[in-house]
């Protein structure tokens, strides 16, 4: 996160480049396995749902931090919304949907530019 509070690749690159990963926050969107169990199989909504309970546990100074999602939100008004916070995009993805690796048409990604 830079200055701004903004997302920054280069302060990632920079932080990676320099060994200085106490600067680094992860967001992390997604679970594939959780108390030694495979919960690729469930809908990404419950695996969502225990990823939050999960790092909503790892307190205020943690460095792994949820990645929120917004359910049913209007595409065009999401985007926006990341455009004007010079995010990168939005990816949208079907929430009842398992987890399956690689690209399908199950989730889209679309970018500012």
């Amino acid at each position: 996160i830079d200055d701004r509070g903004q997302p920054s690749f280069q302060g990632l690159q920079n932080a990676l480049s320099e060994n200085q990963m106490d600067r680094v926050l992860y967001y992390v969107f997604d679970i594939m396995h959780f108390n030694g169990e495979d919960v690729r199989a469930l809908p990404l909504e419950d695996r969502k749902r225990i990823l939050d309970v999960l790092l909503n546990g790892a307190g205020k100074n943690s460095k792994i931090l949820y990645s929120q999602h917004w359910k049913g939100a209007a595409g065009q008004e999401m985007l926006a919304k990341s455009c004007n916070l010079q995010l990168e995009g939005v990816v949208s993805k079907d929430g009842t949907q398992a987890y399956r690796s690689g690209r399908s048409s199950l989730w889209m990604k679309t970018k500012c530019s």
